[in-house]
């Protein structure tokens, strides 16, 4: 028999967690990379973004539930929401989106573990852009299943907002408990793999939603991401796009 969740919580991006009695202690792997849609002479590139996430415990368990992602991307770069599409919450308390052709910035999937019940269902992701300025946005992630024996309907709100010396953006989410059923833990994310970006074309002119920095530091453009669990706060990591867009640890 299939089991609903629907979720509507003032939290953000995808990812999902487990508490337990006893648990070990937690992996984490995180790379990014980026695609060149094109290198226009004398203008900053365009290109998508990927962001691949490998999360777990050391045993296989249940990790602790995740509560808080962030990435931070190298100064320089130059993100044009302002000239794309903004959706936004319905008014329905089921938190469903009305959004505009235009508005999807990036797809991908995450890794459910919901064990008891099932210990890996993909959930469909998708970032939209919302509202704001130059200095702050919100941003929208939405996740679900289909006819893999637990349905989720969640969407999640982010901030995506400016920040000074070596970065340029930085991007938070906040994410609940999530619990599939009632008396269960709440569910896991073992890992999500986005790619942000698109293109939109104004008066006859391709616009990107992502132009990369114009300069490049001699070891790369540095990226960083940080995860927050229920019991605790683990290493910031990083790593570091060369100027080939090839990635490079730490």
């Amino acid at each position: 028999m299939r089991r609903s969740m629907t979720v509507a919580a003032a939290a953000a991006f995808a990812a999902l967690a487990v508490a337990g009695p006893a648990q070990a202690a937690h992996t984490q792997d995180l790379v990014f990379g980026a695609t060149l849609l094109d290198q226009p002479k004398g203008q900053p590139w365009a290109v998508n973004l990927n962001v691949n996430a490998t999360l777990g415990t050391t045993d296989g368990g249940l990790a602790a539930p995740l509560h808080h992602v962030r990435f931070q991307f190298p100064a320089g770069a130059r993100v044009n929401a302002d000239k794309f599409p903004t959706c936004s919450p319905g008014s329905s308390f089921e938190k469903t989106l009305s959004c505009p052709k235009g508005s999807v910035l990036g797809t991908g999937l995450a890794k459910v573990d919901a064990r008891p019940l099932l210990n890996n269902v993909d959930a469909k992701l998708k970032l939209f852009n919302g509202k704001g300025n130059a200095s702050k946005r919100t941003l929208y992630l939405s996740a679900t299943t289909a006819d893999s024996g637990i349905e989720i309907n969640l969407v999640f709100p982010a901030t995506l907002a400016r920040v000074g010396g070596r970065y340029s953006y930085q991007f938070d989410l906040d994410l609940p408990d999530i619990v599939a059923v009632s008396g269960a833990p709440p569910v896991a994310i073992n890992g999500f793999n986005v790619d942000v970006g698109g293109r939109i074309k104004k008066h006859g002119k391709k616009i990107s939603y992502i132009d990369a920095p114009t300069k490049c530091p001699s070891g790369g453009w540095p990226f960083t991401g940080t995860f927050t669990f229920g019991d605790g706060t683990l290493p910031t990591l990083s790593s570091h796009l060369d100027c080939t867009l090839k990635t490079v640890s730490g």
